[in-house]
């Protein structure tokens, strides 16, 4: 058995925080390895009993989108939601991309916009709601 070194969770009470945000490279394996979607659950439901949100990085398809939305993760950012582009082009295509991709099931007449929740450690950027 091969020993890594321990990861800080104190540093979830020492620097408290809104978000958690979650890496690409675990949920690649969403739906396709036991050990990434313990580690997304364990992820989700710990920032949710700390009182934070939670925020997966790297979503690329929409089986992982349906896996995260399952779990309770509550914003997304990653290819599924746009590819990087021209400053130009994404401006311009940025709420045709939303209305595309995303299945939203709000009941009024207003679009929904990506979030930015800055804390006092680390700016998420955008992401969307999931």
């Amino acid at each position: 058995m091969t020993s890594v070194p321990a990861t800080p969770l104190s540093y979830l009470k020492r620097f408290p925080t809104d978000w958690l945000k979650t890496e690409r490279a675990i949920i690649e394996g969403l739906g396709q390895d036991a050990t990434d979607e313990a580690v997304v659950t364990a992820a989700i439901v710990l920032a949710h009993a700390l009182g934070a949100q939670v925020t997966a990085e790297g979503i690329m398809t929409s089986e992982q989108l349906g896996r995260l939305r399952a779990l309770g993760c509550d914003a997304g950012q990653g290819f599924y939601f746009c590819e990087p582009r021209p400053s130009e082009a994404a401006i311009a295509g940025f709420l045709g991309t939303l209305e595309k991709k995303l299945d939203w099931t709000l009941s009024s007449s207003t679009k929904p916009q990506p979030t930015t929740k800055r804390t006092r450690y680390r700016t998420l950027g955008e992401q969307f709601p999931i």
